[in-house]
């Protein structure tokens, strides 16, 4: 999805991915159509400048290459691209020794909150004579 930015002495684009959150975490609104963005254009300070310049650049390039949002070279559709996003927005890495790592942090955790807990009941006690029987 792309949405429509206006900005009060600059033309209206429209962005999607990596520049539409970077227009919107330096402050600026975005609309899901030209029209309503045209009538609500966005002011801009002098600190703002310079980004509103590289995104409008940005998106010239990509009207030059059919690559914006609609366009005959999008990839926002690309399922790859979706896939990836996905899992390095989550942190999960396809590394099978990073998967391991994060399992070892989850059962360590878990015997860490089962011994806090076996020690604030009392229950160690009983746990004790268990493993001595064991042993």
């Amino acid at each position: 999805m792309a949405t429509w930015f206006a900005f009060k002495g600059y033309g209206t684009v429209q962005l999607a991915g990596v520049q539409e959150k970077q227009a919107v975490a330096i402050g600026f609104h975005g609309y899901a159509t030209k029209a309503e963005a045209e009538s609500k254009p966005n002011s801009v300070n002098v600190f703002q400048k310079p980004m509103i310049n590289l995104l409008e650049a940005d998106y010239a390039q990509a009207l030059k290459t059919q690559s914006q949002p609609g366009g005959t070279n999008s990839n926002l559709a690309d399922p790859s691209s979706i896939v990836g996003g996905i899992t390095s927005a989550a942190g999960l890495n396809p590394n099978i020794t990073s998967w391991f790592i994060r399992v070892g942090e989850v059962v360590l955790g878990i015997v860490l909150v089962a011994v806090g807990v076996a020690k604030l009941t009392g229950v160690q006690n009983a746990v004790a004579k268990v493993a001595k029987v064991a042993l």
